[in-house]
């Protein structure tokens, strides 16, 4: 097209870089890749600052895909793109990349996604790489090795997320939190693959522990048969401070917490499933509990075969608490008495435990509103204050012989629970309580008919009352 005057509304558009990309938004990203920086000049210039936020999807790229043995061509072209647009782009995302990457060989992976961080670092200008949150997700496609240091250009970026498959060395990680100093959010989980163990190889990477922005770090290994390499923590993390605010640090072998630990007092989340810290009784320190603003524990998977450790008792400030598949239930039928502490508890995950009771703290725990006890030997439960509040109830794979727990009646705000008893799976409470005291049952005497409905009537959510009284009027009379 030629440059032909714009009329008053194209101009108000172009000099408005917020109401153009709102305009632009409403474009396919093919034709924003192709046609848009043909329109003129001043429309090429002004919609430089519409990929401040950009998202490729390789599933969405349609006729842009790279057709088989043109994918290099496809990277290099993108990196030519990307470095003309460097200075605005802010946020890239690449998605589903395994569909541009499963054709190149490992030097070409290397080649193709080093030369887009340098393309994007060096287009950006004298002020230094512009992109400051990169994500790279749902890539199955292994990657090769130096493609994540090579990362380490974009001095400027404050987020980093990466979803792919492994094995990735934490020297690479090394790398990076070397050079990428402004680092806020690092988030690196590593894809399962089909004949192909993945997992982090070396020691932790000490430079993360020097990184003063850090406020959220997320290293995750994916379970498999294959035992994951031991990692200890550095005392370094106590470095952190009170900046930390998520760790969530899954199967990475670890067998203990450093003491510094108690130095994250910032600290609202913390994820250590499928480690290996019940390998010793002091692998939780009594520095834990100076965590005062955790609110989110997990440590699923861990091997407390003994029991669950008490320090946890400790964290009063905990909302959620995992502790599933820690085989304890069968040695210890009860939890630490420090957990009755845990006043402001709401959702506990207890699944796979070999509970054959319900532990009696967990009886007293006033303020649940969910409760997950799947998988487990329960043949019953017992009444108590943990049903005043609670409204998710998880009871699948128990062996609850009798049918539904008649205490269930005095739950008043239950409203979804998961329970299945002689073939028939429940999941509406009402539905379930209906059933139980159905008048087939040869055990329900004028006496418990009078009691369950009492408890019945009480439940604002339970329709079906009338229903109810009709055909229990019988028994009762």
């Amino acid at each position: 097209m030629g440059e032909a005057e714009p009329s008053s509304a194209a101009a108000r558009v172009l000099a408005d870089a917020y109401l153009l990309q709102r305009v632009l938004s409403y474009v396919p990203m093919e034709d924003m890749l192709r046609h848009v920086p043909l329109v003129s000049k001043a429309f090429r210039d002004a919609s430089q600052w519409c990929w401040a936020e950009l998202e490729l999807d390789a599933l969405r790229l349609g006729p842009t895909a790279p057709a088989p043995g043109a994918a290099a061509a496809f990277w290099r072209g993108l990196a030519a793109w990307a470095g003309r647009r460097a200075a605005g782009i802010r946020s890239l995302k690449l998605l589903n990349v395994r569909h541009l990457l499963r054709d190149l060989d490992e030097g070409q992976r290397l080649a193709a996604l080093a030369g887009l961080w340098q393309a994007l670092a060096s287009g950006a200008g004298g002020g230094g790489p512009a992109l400051q949150s990169l994500e790279l997700g749902r890539s199955s496609v292994a990657l090769a090795p130096g493609t994540l240091a090579a990362a380490a250009c974009l001095t400027g970026m404050r987020e980093l997320t990466l979803y792919s498959a492994g094995p990735i060395d934490f020297a690479e990680v090394d790398a990076i939190a070397q050079s990428l100093c402004q680092l806020e959010s690092l988030t690196l989980c590593l894809l399962r693959q089909r004949g192909v163990h993945s997992s982090f190889r070396g020691p932790f990477p000490a430079a993360l522990t020097r990184l003063r922005r850090l406020r959220r770090l997320h290293l995750e290994a994916p379970y498999s048969g294959f035992i994951a390499p031991q990692c200890a923590l550095p005392d370094g993390i106590g470095a952190w401070g009170g900046q930390m605010r998520e760790l969530l640090l899954i199967n990475l072998g670890l067998e203990c917490l450093p003491p510094s630990i108690g130095r994250l007092t910032a600290l609202r989340e913390l994820c250590l499933g499928r480690n290996r810290l019940g390998a010793r009784h002091d692998s939780l320190p009594v520095e834990l509990a100076e965590l005062t603003s955790l609110v989110r524990l997990e440590l699923q998977y861990n091997g407390f075969e003994w029991g669950p450790p008490a320090v946890v008792g400790e964290l009063t400030t905990l909302e959620e608490l995992n502790l599933s598949g820690n085989l304890w239930g069968s040695a210890a039928p009860d939890l630490p008495k420090e957990y009755a502490q845990l006043s402001r508890l709401r959702y506990l995950t207890l699944t796979n435990c070999e509970l054959l009771v319900l532990p009696p703290v967990v009886r007293g725990m006033a303020g649940l509103q969910l409760l997950k006890l799947n998988i487990n030997r329960l043949q019953t439960l017992p009444s108590g204050p943990y049903l005043q509040e609670l409204e998710c109830l998880d009871l699948a794979h128990n062996r609850f012989a009798a049918g539904y727990p008649h205490a269930l009646a005095g739950a008043p705000k239950l409203q979804l629970i998961a329970f299945q008893h002689r073939g028939v799976h429940y999941s509406d409470p009402a539905v379930a309580l209906l059933d139980a005291f159905a008048p087939a049952s040869p055990r329900l005497t004028g006496a418990l008919a009078a009691a369950v409905l009492a408890a019945a009537a009480a439940q604002p959510g339970l329709q079906p009352l009338p229903v109810l009284e009709l055909e229990l009027g019988p028994l009762i009379n």
